[in-house]
């Protein structure tokens, strides 16, 4: 049975109707919008008005996800998916949105991983869909067959990836993203508490890491308030609440890097721009030196390496 299709003039008339809606609702670029939500509500890329295939059902669809951006759910919450390092991860619930800042701290540790220190284990700590570590092994583990001289950019002995989320259901998109990948990559993730020394013990055992990087809690509780409503109503609360001075999952982290990392071994962590020094002197006191902060696209401080002391 074939729905009847809305002529070009009722097609006209709801488009003037989602634009001034989401015009209401103060989002920048209304028309943008607008194509985003039809690309995912059909997977046309046409645009809308030189479609020709709208029914009534798939009208009322979009009215509903409209509706939706209009209350300031992210787009990335709508599709239940977003693009992070040119592939694009699927999403629930409890994954942070991926952000563009961290592909800062991707490039770091493929940085580490490549130069001519020996990086034989890496784990990430807080993983969230995956995206970090599973963009990082696809640079690692090339496909030869879609790209020969990608393998040249890569060490003969590539490192064990590992990743842990202390969240069951971000793990369950952490894998379903590793299995939709157009092929298999060597990451086992699992699930860990990393201020838990008996989780700690149970999933690595007496094997010491070469490489540790996170993208942790960082917001200050009172900073919650004042964050926009796409990130306050729309993101996990576990990954946002850095405690009273945003500070706390580094202090667990730097517990468990002490416990987990080899003798040199490298520490890599994402933060805020006003974290950087009170981060440094922590850091130090746990017995890690600051190699370097690295700055994010808009030039503000966002990653720092550091290296466990050798002895």
């Amino acid at each position: 049975m074939h729905h009847a299709q809305l002529t070009s003039q009722e097609i006209l008339r709801l488009r003037q109707q989602w634009l001034r809606r989401l015009k209401e609702a103060s989002l920048s670029d209304p028309q943008a919008e607008l194509d985003a939500l039809w690309r995912a509500s059909t997977n046309n890329p046409l645009p809308l008005l030189a479609s020709s295939n709208l029914t009534p059902k798939l009208a009322l669809r979009l009215t509903r996800l409209v509706e939706r951006r209009a209350t300031r759910e992210p787009l990335a919450r709508i599709t239940s998916s977003r693009e992070f390092a040119s592939l694009t991860f699927r999403l629930n619930k409890a994954c942070l949105i991926p952000r563009a800042d961290s592909e800062t701290l991707l490039a770091a540790v493929l940085e580490l991983i490549v130069s001519p220190h020996p990086v034989r284990s890496v784990l990430e700590l807080g993983c969230g869909c995956g995206c970090i570590t599973l963009a990082l092994a696809a640079t690692l583990f090339p496909n030869p067959a879609a790209n020969p001289a990608a393998k040249l950019f890569c060490k003969p002995r590539r490192p064990r990836l590992l990743a842990s989320d202390i969240s069951a259901q971000a793990l369950v998109a952490a894998r379903h993203n590793a299995q939709g990948l157009p092929r298999k990559l060597p990451v086992r993730f699992f699930r860990q508490n990393w201020s838990d020394r008996k989780s700690c013990k149970k999933h690595l055992s007496s094997q010491r890491l070469d490489l540790l990087f996170a993208n942790p809690p960082y917001i200050r509780r009172v900073e919650r308030i004042m964050l926009s409503r796409e990130v306050a109503r729309f993101d996990p609360p576990l990954a946002l609440d850095g405690g009273f001075d945003g500070m706390r999952s580094f202090r667990s982290i730097l517990r468990y890097a002490r416990q987990t990392l080899r003798c040199g071994g490298f520490l890599v962590l994402e933060h805020a721009p006003r974290q950087t020094s009170v981060l440094k002197a922590l850091a130090q006191r746990k017995r890690f030196r600051h190699l370097r902060t690295i700055p994010d696209l808009a030039g503000r401080d966002r990653v720092s390496v550091l290296r466990r002391h050798s002895s």
